[in-house]
Parts: structure tokens; sequence; C-alpha cells
């Protein structure tokens, strides 16, 4: 970890963690997911696998995304790029009953991603245009970080005031 803090350009990867590791402010201001594993012990892979109890898992796994966003993004004035790889995790944050019992602010952070991607996506040169959005936004290009920050304030708005309970807490 010391070779990481000392490092301008360093590079860190962790597999299977999502809490117990905090950055110091500015240390991290990109962040990539690939994919979010539902087990991580012999137990969860059991109680997943064989007895079906994954829906039990629903609120861990949405713990584990929020600590995983949240080593790069610590407080108001601290900024990071997320990009989610891996199809189940991509297809689980544009599930509205996935996504909803987060918290409005994250919820409009994944919205505004998605729509950034969806954009970046439909371009020209996609792999350019990713590019030139992840130095602008981690170069603290302010005219980049406004409209991001735009964006994010009009999905939030959006969103309703009422907090929806996870589809498996609702009675059937």
């Amino acid at each position: 970890m010391q070779d990481f803090y000392n490092s301008e350009d360093g590079i860190i990867v962790l597999s299977n963690r999502y809490d117990g590791l905090d950055f110091e402010e500015d240390l991290s201001h990109l962040l990539v997911l690939s994919d979010i594993a539902l087990a991580t012990n012999l137990q969860e892979r059991f109680l997943s696998s064989r007895i079906n109890a994954r829906i039990l898992y629903r609120e861990q796994i949405q713990t584990r995304i929020i600590q995983a966003i949240g080593r790069a993004s610590r407080s108001e004035q601290d900024y990071s790029v997320v990009i989610i790889l891996g199809t189940d995790l991509q297809n689980q944050l544009q599930s509205h009953n996935k996504v909803s019992p987060f918290p409005k602010m994250i919820q409009a952070e994944i919205n505004t991603g998605i729509q950034l991607s969806s954009n970046i996506e439909n371009s020209d040169n996609p792999s350019v245009n990713l590019s030139k959005v992840i130095e602008s936004l981690t170069s603290r290009n302010k005219t980049a970080i406004e409209k991001v920050e735009k964006q994010i304030n009009e999905e939030l708005s959006l969103l309703n005031d009422d907090k929806n309970q996870p589809d498996y807490l609702v009675a059937a």
C-alpha cells in the first residue's frame, strides 16, 4: 500500500475488497468495478447456489456496491470517475427495481453515468471519447465537472422523495 500512496500514477488492484480500506483524500479518482461477487466465501456460495438464497443477499450486494464506490469518493469536495465493467453488474445497475433502494444521490449518479455512457457509445469514436471524458474529469476540467454535476442535480430532482422498499420486502 505504501508504494501506491507514494506513487503519482499508482494503480492498485483489489479483488472482493468492498470494505475496510479507506484512501486518504486526493488519492483515488478513478475506480473500475468489474462485477460484484454474490458470494465471497464458501458459506455465501453454498447459500446462494444450493438453497437459492440469492434474494437474501440483494441488500448485501447493494452495500458492497456503495462501499466500493465510496472508496473513490469520500466527501462533497472529492470526486471520482467510476467505470463499470461486466454484464451482470451493468444489468443490475440499469434495473430500476434493483437501484431504487440505493440512496437518491447514488441513483442520480448511476443514471447520469448511464446517460454519459450511452452518449459515448453512440459517438463516432467511443474509445477516444471515453478517454477524453476520463481525462477531463480526473484533471479537474471545471467545465466538464460542472456539466456532470448539473446533470446529476437534474437527475436528483427527478427522483421521488419516497425511498422504495426492496421488492423482496413488499408483500406479494
